[in-house]
């Protein structure tokens, strides 16, 4: 009787320890997905803004209010656009997409 009332103790104090590991970790792995759903959901609404700018650019062409257009696109789609130091405005003639690198250099020194 007594060892089975011991027995009941031990497993009680090894459930408590259990728990008290696994918390933590349970907790860290919400707080983690949470994080990363919140990084995706950042990066597709930067991905949307700058596919929607882009396009507004491009309808525009050689308008000279083009790079308004884009500009305020991009103030539209970016809820707290206060935070952005700078946007760069380019044409290419590469076919990589890659900004010259005059541009590059320029936004470079402004940092």
């Amino acid at each position: 009787m007594i060892n089975m009332r011991m027995k009941r103790q031990r497993q009680r104090g090894a459930v408590i320890v259990e728990t008290a590991v696994v918390i933590p970790l349970l907790i860290g792995l919400l707080v983690g997905a949470l994080e990363f759903g919140l990084a995706w959901r950042l990066h597709n609404e930067m991905t949307r803004t700058v596919q929607t700018a882009t396009l507004a650019a491009a309808r525009s062409g050689v308008d000279r209010q083009a790079d308004f257009q884009l500009l305020r696109e991009i103030r539209a789609g970016i809820p707290d656009s206060d935070n952005i130091a700078w946007v760069i405005v380019y044409r290419t003639t590469a076919g990589d997409g890659e900004p010259p690198i005059n541009c590059v250099n320029a936004a470079d020194s402004l940092v």
